[in-house]
Formats: C-alpha cells, sequence, structure tokens
C-alpha cells in the first residue's frame, strides 16, 4: 500500500514523467494506492493552471485525473480517515499535509509518496520520494 501525494499526481499530470510509468508498474505488481479524497478536489481547483503548463485542455486534464482515480488510485473519504486526524497533525510538518498522515495512519503507517522535502523531516511514516517508491518497491 502507498498513499500519493498530489504534488506527485500533479507533476505525472504537466511532466508526463516517470511518475505515470512508475504508476502503472506499482499497479502491475499489486500495489494498492491511496489518497485522501480531497486531492481529487485540489486537482480539479488546479485544472486551469495544470492544463497550462501540461498543454492539455482543462477537459483533457480532468479526464485523465478521472481515469487515474477510477483505475488506478482509489480515493478515500475524510471519514474514513478522521479519527486519525489529530494525531496526524502532530507529526505533519505542515496542517495541509494531515490528511495524507491520518490516511497513511488508517491504512498502518503505509509510506506516503510525495515530492515535498520538508515532510521526510519526521521520522513516524516513512516519506518516499519518487527515486525511493521505485527502490522500496523494487520497480529499478
Amino acid at each position: 500500500m502507498l498513499v500519493v501525494d498530489t504534488n506527485v499526481l500533479i507533476a505525472g499530470i504537466i511532466n508526463k514523467s516517470e511518475v505515470l510509468d512508475t504508476i502503472f508498474k506499482l499497479y502491475d505488481k499489486g500495489i494498492s494506492l491511496f489518497s485522501p479524497e480531497l486531492v481529487l478536489k485540489e486537482i480539479k481547483s488546479k485544472l486551469s493552471v495544470i492544463s497550462k503548463y501540461s498543454e492539455l485542455s482543462e477537459a483533457a486534464v480532468l479526464f485523465f485525473v478521472s481515469t487515474l482515480f477510477s483505475e488506478f488510485i482509489k480515493p478515500i473519504p475524510k471519514e474514513e480517515y478522521d479519527k486519525f486526524l489529530d494525531e496526524a497533525k502532530k507529526v505533519s510538518p505542515h496542517l495541509k499535509d494531515a490528511p495524507l498522515f491520518a490516511l497513511s495512519l488508517t491504512l498502518d503507517k503505509a509510506p506516503i509518496w510525495s515530492r515535498e522535502p520538508k515532510l521526510k523531516k519526521q521520522k513516524f511514516i516513512k516519506v518516499l520520494d519518487d527515486k525511493d517508491v521505485k527502490e522500496f518497491f523494487e520497480l529499478m
């Protein structure tokens, strides 16, 4: 299991980078990917910016994101990780990232995949960057 941060998904859409390749490889290996449902809402709120930098129309970005969330990443509603939010707020370097940590706690401390270096400063939950994900799940 792996919790996926918004910044990873946006990078995958904008750069069509190896992030998407990594998602597909994780899926092929049977690794379940999860994100707080609010990640989907956050991406939708940034459609115009993502569209501008990805050179895709907003409709294409929305279709792409919807496909990712229907096929590869399970969005988890706040109600399912809410009981861990207080603990997550104590661990998370940023309050806005507490839902990622709460979801991780809900999933038995599943690692978090993020491109935010500050999240690695805490030692309670494993946070992986792109390279770490490949190494951790032996995708090299």
